[in-house]
């Protein structure tokens, strides 16, 4: 029956275009009152669909498998106002005239590990070889050119994406990885997991490229990787680990593992990490951008505004697809070490100051103060800013385009500057914040790069750079001072003297960590310290922390050490802060708690002791919490816990719409005190 009669009979069906799918018998307002019940938001309808009127339904192609979701969601839903003989119907089309129809279909294998597996000293375990069965089933299926390998630290992700490369027989491998990482973990894997050791080209050696089948790069040397890769030939794999890294699509780096990975005509990428997303929808978008080639720009601006808010709201739908993209191993599954844990709480003389009650009111006389200077100085930052601009626009703009684009973003920043509104200019500030990045700053003398980052925050948002400067040099100091007062209280040397293993001490601030190493230094110890000063060294540090019998305990940033270098010679590990991302403490404490651990494992965290008044360091247990919530949101995980409105107004909610010296000072991830918060819905 052709379509003409199906549409004069009133029978539901299918139309695939190019880069759309419609649906046709379907009473669209019906549809539309279910999908606001089910996800009480206008995101769903508004953002996935093209049109949703009249008995017609269309959507862009990369969102079939959500829409299939959310008609099987209608179809169960008891109350559904849409016909259930009607949506099956639509399912069905769905499934047998769209490109859905090749999930069912056979397709060839993709990987073949009897090449593969010989190559190695040891043999998959069962959930590596789950894995590459989902990847060999899956990707033909879906279309993938990638997917994301989501499992718990310690489970083996390293070993696993080398068998993977050798199972699609791969005739360039280039390894993206943390600076920590490239030596001690996937320079010696080369060596030490094959048969016969593998030579690899590690950008950070600074020698030349000789056509090595191995490249190793660290995030910061992406560009060198890309134009290396850029050029050759055959089947890439790229396998990106700690794959969270680059989940920030603004960022800089992202940006160019995107381009590196999207200019390659034949690959597979592997995104691997045991906490792909930190917290929120959008960190997705990377994932998606570079494996899935239907994730067209328009899109991806669709996936932003239903997705990229923390709300909960649809999030079941980005579930579902995360589970067609992604493997998840949990630790538990391949990791069965004991462990236990003990909240250590301290006193320190003058404890209130650290309270938020004591903090609120400092806060609120510096941002007035602030707000008062910026506003009596504004012509000559507005004088300032206007100067550099044109200086950039005599020496850079040369061609229509560039003089298109530099217009775009003026006409931008005289918008925001009238009256920035994060929730209406969202793109906009991420427009301009990206230009000033890219194109701006770098074609500007050096002697007016400081002048024009300066200038340009307090020209668009003074108020915002206010709050930045305020979340960073009023609340960030006091963090680092509490940290500071609470080392005295804290027994370190009876726990590292108990320990049955050697000690690991974390912290978020360096000054912290220089103070702890001085004080176990003086207490007799010989702690090895690493952090963002020293990490050029550290295969150096954490050497001489394994094999040197004296050398406990091994005090680090989070940042520094708390992702991809196994320190399984000890067994304890000390938190003076808990980190504001889950992730970040899951990764810490999976240094320890892993594979090859033979011990049980021990955690102390230290907490200010201010009685029922909420200081800086306990708030940011909350602030965890926060976080805790909105990954088993997106992932399926059950994190139990209050949240409290103030916590979604966290420093996260608005940082996308902020630029580069604000995000400095906002990395210390902090709650605004409860006067300034702003409704959550503002920034959603």
């Amino acid at each position: 029956m052709n379509n003409l009669l199906k549409r004069a009979l009133g029978i539901v069906y299918v139309v695939e275009t190019e880069t759309a799918i419609e649906i046709r018998g379907v009473k669209a307002q019906s549809l539309a009152r279910d999908i606001m019940k089910l996800w009480t938001s206008k995101r769903v309808e508004r953002y996935m669909f093209y049109q949703i009127e009249g008995k017609f339904i269309s959507f862009p192609k990369f969102f079939a498998p959500d829409v299939h979701y959310i008609l099987m969601q209608v179809h169960n839903y008891k109350n559904a106002y849409t016909s259930k003989s009607v949506i099956r119907s639509a399912l069905k089309e769905l499934e047998e005239n769209t490109w859905l129809k090749n999930i069912t279909e056979e397709k060839p294998d993709i990987l073949d590990l009897s090449v593969a597996i010989p190559k190695f000293k040891k043999t998959p375990l069962p959930h590596q070889m789950k894995f590459f069965e989902a990847f060999n089933y899956r990707l033909p299926r879906y279309g993938l050119l990638g997917y994301l390998l989501s499992a718990g630290a310690g489970t083996g992700k390293t070993f696993t994406g080398l068998v993977l490369a050798e199972a699609l027989k791969a005739d360039t491998v280039l390894m993206v990885v943390p600076k920590n990482a490239v030596y001690r973990v996937w320079a010696a894997h080369l060596k030490d997991e094959y048969k016969t050791p593998q030579d690899a080209w590690v950008i950070a050696d600074g020698q030349p490229y000789k056509g090595q089948r191995f490249i190793v790069a660290h995030f910061e040397a992406l560009d060198k990787a890309r134009a290396v890769v850029a050029g050759k030939g055959g089947l890439t794999v790229v396998i990106l680990d700690e794959s969270h890294n680059l989940n920030q699509t603004e960022s800089l780096r992202t940006q160019i593992f995107i381009d590196l990975c999207n200019s390659l005509r034949n690959k597979y990428v592997l995104w691997s990490s045991g906490t792909p997303i930190k917290a929120l929808g959008s960190e997705a978008i990377p994932l998606i951008k570079t494996i899935d080639p239907m994730f067209t720009k328009d899109v991806e601006e669709r996936f932003k505004k239903i997705f990229a808010g923390d709300s909960s709201r649809a999030l079941d739908i980005l579930r579902n697809r995360l589970g067609m993209l992604s493997y998840r191993v949990e630790s538990s599954a391949v990791v069965d070490n004991k462990t236990s844990s003990k909240e250590i709480r301290v006193k320190v003389p003058g404890g209130d100051r650290f309270t938020l009650d004591a903090i609120r009111i400092e806060m609120q006389k510096f941002i007035t103060e602030r707000l008062k200077f910026y506003r009596d100085n504004r012509k000559t930052y507005s004088k300032s800013y206007d100067e550099c601009l044109a200086v950039f626009e005599k020496a850079y703009i040369k061609t229509s385009e560039q003089a298109k684009s530099f217009k775009v973003y003026k006409q931008y920043v005289a918008m925001i500057a009238k009256g920035f509104d994060p929730k209406n200019m969202a793109n906009e500030a991420r427009y301009c914040n990206s230009y000033e990045r890219g194109t701006i700053i770098p074609n500007l003398p050096d002697n007016l790069k400081k002048d024009f980052r300066a200038a340009k925050s307090v020209v668009k948002y003074p108020e915002l750079k206010v709050l930045g400067e305020a979340l960073g040099g009023v609340l960030g100091k006091k963090r680092v001072e509490c940290q500071l007062e609470m080392i005295k209280g804290t027994d370190f040397k009876g726990i590292i003297e108990k320990a049955a293993k050697k000690t690991i001490v974390f912290s978020s601030y360096v000054p912290v960590t220089n103070a702890i190493a001085e004080h176990v230094k003086a207490e007799g110890f010989k702690p090895v310290l690493v952090h963002a000063q020293v990490d050029s060294t550290l295969p150096a540090l954490v050497g001489q922390f394994e094999k040197s019998p004296d050398a406990n305990p091994l005090v680090a940033t989070f940042q520094s050490l708390s992702t991809a270098v196994p320190l399984i010679m000890a067994n304890t590990t000390i938190f003076t802060n808990v980190p504001f991302r889950d992730h970040e403490l899951v990764q810490a404490k999976a240094r320890t708690n892993r594979l090859g651990q033979d011990t049980e494992v021990d955690y102390f965290f230290t907490y200010l002791d201010t009685g029922n008044k909420p200081n800086i360091s306990t708030r940011s247990q909350e602030i965890l919490q926060w976080s805790r919530e909105q990954v088993g949101a997106i992932l399926g995980q059950d994190y139990s816990g209050e949240v409290t409105p103030d916590l979604l107004t966290t420093v996260e909610s608005i940082q996308d719409h902020l630029d580069d010296d604000m995000d400095r000072a906002l990395n210390h991830r902090v709650v605004i005190p409860q006067d300034d918060v702003v409704p959550e819905e503002e920034y959603a």
